[in-house]
């Protein structure tokens, strides 16, 4: 008798949840989710019209890998920079800020990370560390002149202090790190009437931290001491991350 209850049991939930999904292919699932207006409405003013063409290297692995250049808009040339976006975008969303820092004299260029925009392949990277070979490519290709600064949002300032604290921290001769992703628990916090701080006591001895504050009409670059190695563990995170498929 107790069987025979159970069968009746298990075959009640499992018509139900027959009916559920048949109601659900019916009468359809849940909407589409409105766009986030922080995220997507401060691109709505942005002329993109004149964004330069696409340039493209070489990475290790042969696959054509794309950037765009900016020339500096005065003679007086005041170095380079090199951009790294957030996972999910491309060198698009860094357009605003290279068209400035150009108009002051930078020679700027705007990266498309593997798997981002128009460099190929989409998916998986195939090796921690593959990102980092790119940029060093990269940097062997076009040699951006000097002072150079890498700059990276998001996740690709998690990717900027990953470079900083690798054996390539002496390829450029500044960092910047633009509301970086340091992780779910970092101490990233925002500084109120002045802008946003970074901090990243965490990450680094006291003796190599250095308190980044973006403020609202300027920015402060850093650079890292010779001795970083410790931040290599601590950094995986963001070559990982911007290597996904989003």
């Amino acid at each position: 008798m107790i069987k025979k209850n159970l069968f009746f049991t298990s075959a009640s939930i499992f018509i139900l949840m027959l009916l559920l999904v048949a109601a659900a292919l019916v009468w359809g699932g849940p909407g589409t989710p409105a766009p986030i207006a922080s995220i997507n409405d401060p691109f709505k003013s942005v002329d993109f019209s004149y964004m330069p063409a696409m340039k493209n290297y070489q990475g290790a692995d042969g696959v054509k890998l794309f950037y765009r250049e900016y020339a500096p808009q005065s003679d007086n040339l005041k170095g380079s920079a090199v951009l790294v976006h957030g996972s999910s975008a491309s060198s698009d969303s860094m357009h605003p800020m290279a068209t400035a820092l150009a108009a002051a004299g930078v020679h700027v260029y705007a990266l498309d990370i593997r798997g981002h925009g128009a460099s190929l392949p989409k998916g998986q990277i195939a090796y921690i560390g593959q990102l980092e070979s790119d940029l060093q490519m990269f940097v062997q290709a076009v040699q951006p002149p000097s002072p150079s600064t890498l700059i990276g949002f998001s996740s690709g300032g998690g990717f900027v202090l990953r470079i900083a604290a690798s054996e390539m921290q002496s390829a450029f001769d500044s960092y910047l790190l633009l509301a970086p992703f340091l992780g779910h628990n970092s101490n990233s916090k925002s500084i109120s009437g002045t802008g946003y701080g970074v901090g990243i006591r965490h990450m680094l001895d006291k003796s190599k931290f250095i308190q980044v504050e973006l403020m609202k009409d300027s920015y402060k670059t850093f650079r890292f001491p010779n001795d970083t190695t410790d931040l290599k563990a601590s950094t995986t995170l963001g070559t990982i991350g911007m290597g996904m498929k989003f």
